[in-house]
């Protein structure tokens, strides 16, 4: 399989290889435990043609005892720290290993004080759990290297959620797999020693004891089978919300905002179909859940007020749209980029860097400031005042020149300045312009200032500094 990928693979000009720390120790133990299986395989045989010699019967079991013993102390050294990682085996395999030893030295005294069924038993266990597993991490290797070809190949990277989330996908395919191969190997592990009926009727025993309280029975197989569907439901609703964000809404032309109230609705579907299966499959019965929920109801009118109206501004936040996740809004004195609207709360990442939980409820029932919502426009004012004796037409003329120089500065709506009158005693002007993105506006102002004080500096145009006067009442009486 190594070889296999890594040619697919250097072939299609998408990766260089396959190269896992695992893949030179599965290629040496693979090759190892080939030899070793055909090995024990015709020991069986011959064991069974001479069984009529019980002594020589016995001895040849004894040989292949050893041989294991040897080839599976072999295989436990290779998790020695002394070694090098990429000489290692890895941590499950080393502890089946070490498990697979110890079957192995029962056996050796089972056959050595004439317990020889039982001592056949555990090596054919052994043998067979050993190769099944070298079978299956084989299998689930060429799965993943044949769908790392199939996600680089040029027709599946024309899905927007395959280019660019290749990684994802393999990763989560891989543990499924992983996941499926683990459950088949266990089966045949069962039934190599002999114990899959006797172990299958132990756990469904297990599994089907009721347990309660009155009339209320529960079993751990109906809780496995809850959590079970919860787990697919949670599993289900995120990659459905993963294939609409990912391939579906970027294919369409939608307003901002509408995107997300699909998916997160989508989302809460499938949470509450599958909620409702897992107690269908659970076995509870309806209508002590509807009396459960008319008391819950009644709950919910007194205790729990604040966690209601917070879900149902969640709501309506998610389908009216007044504020939507990368908006800049001011609420309470705080404002912020809005990163999230949950079920109960939102996100508001201040410019400090400071991330505030504003329950929902507080952006629907107060005053909140958007300022983003429409558009990403924004108004700048500068007001200035300067000394009496300025000439305001020279003024209003290096506002217009500085505002029309600027590049960030929108042309349209034109720039405005104007003169707003006396300001005690100085004259009072102002620079008002509309920049394209509310982001830029400390830079934007930041740069208009700079400009404005280096023309008025040019031109001789002094801004006044503050000037108080102060008068001292009963100096001169003191005086005389």
């Amino acid at each position: 399989t190594q070889h296999l990928g890594g040619g697919f693979l250097n072939h299609g000009g998408a990766l260089t290889g396959c190269k896992d720390l695992d893949a030179a120790i599965f290629r040496g133990v693979s090759i190892s435990a080939l030899g070793f299986d055909v090995e024990v395989l015709l020991a069986a045989q011959v064991r069974d043609f001479l069984a009529a010699a019980p002594v020589i019967s016995r001895l040849l079991l004894t040989l292949e005892i050893v041989g294991a013993l040897v080839f599976f102390g072999w295989l436990a050294r290779q998790s020695a720290a002394s070694l090098p990682p990429e000489q290692r085996i890895r941590p499950p395999v080393a502890l089946l290993t070490r498990l697979l030893l110890v079957l192995l030295g029962v056996a050796f005294l089972a056959n050595l004080f004439g317990w020889v069924g039982l001592a056949a038993l555990l090596v054919r266990g052994v043998v067979v759990t050993a190769y099944a597993a070298l079978i299956f991490y084989a299998l689930v290797r060429m799965l993943r290297i044949a769908l790392r070809v199939i996600l680089h190949a040029n027709a599946a990277r024309q899905l927007r959620m395959v280019s660019g989330s290749s990684g994802r996908i393999e990763q989560s395919v891989g543990r499924l797999a992983a996941l499926l191969a683990s459950g088949a190997w266990i089966h045949v592990t069962l039934q190599s020693f002999a114990i899959r009926d006797a172990f299958y009727a132990w756990v469904w025993t297990v599994l089907t004891t009721e347990a309660g309280i009155g009339a209320l029975r529960v079993s751990l197989g109906d809780v496995l089978t809850f959590l079970g569907v919860i787990a697919g439901a949670f599993y289900l609703a995120r990659l459905i919300r993963f294939v609409l964000e990912e391939d579906v809404f970027p294919r369409f032309e939608l307003e901002r905002g509408i995107p997300n109230a699909v998916a997160t609705s989508a989302q809460y579907t499938v949470l509450i179909f599958g909620l409702l299966l897992a107690l269908g499959a659970a076995g509870v019965d309806i209508s002590r859940i509807t009396l459960l929920a008319g008391a819950f109801g009644v709950g919910i009118g007194f205790g729990l007020q604040n966690i209601v109206n917070n879900f149902v501004s969640g709501l309506i936040l998610l389908f009216e749209r007044p504020i939507q996740v990368g908006d800049t809004i001011e609420v309470q004195g705080l404002m912020g980029d809005v990163r999230r609207i949950g079920p109960r709360s939102s996100t508001v990442r201040t410019f400090d860097g400071a991330e505030v939980i504003v329950p929902n409820g507080t952006l629907i029932s107060d005053n909140v400031v958007n300022w983003t919502l429409s558009d990403r426009r924004r108004r700048v004012i500068l007001p200035l005042t300067l000394a009496r004796g300025s000439d305001p037409d020279q003024v209003l003329q290096i506002l217009r020149e500085v505002a029309d120089a600027n590049e960030t500065v929108l042309k349209d709506p034109v720039p405005l300045v104007r003169f707003c009158g006396y300001s005690d005693g100085a004259l009072a002007f102002e620079l008002r312009a509309w920049i394209p993105r509310f982001e830029e506006g400390f830079g934007v102002q930041t740069a208009l200032w700079t400009d404005i004080e280096r023309r008025f500096l040019a031109a001789g145009i002094q801004v006044p500094f503050p000037q108080r006067d102060v008068h001292v009442h009963g100096a001169a009486s003191e005086g005389a």
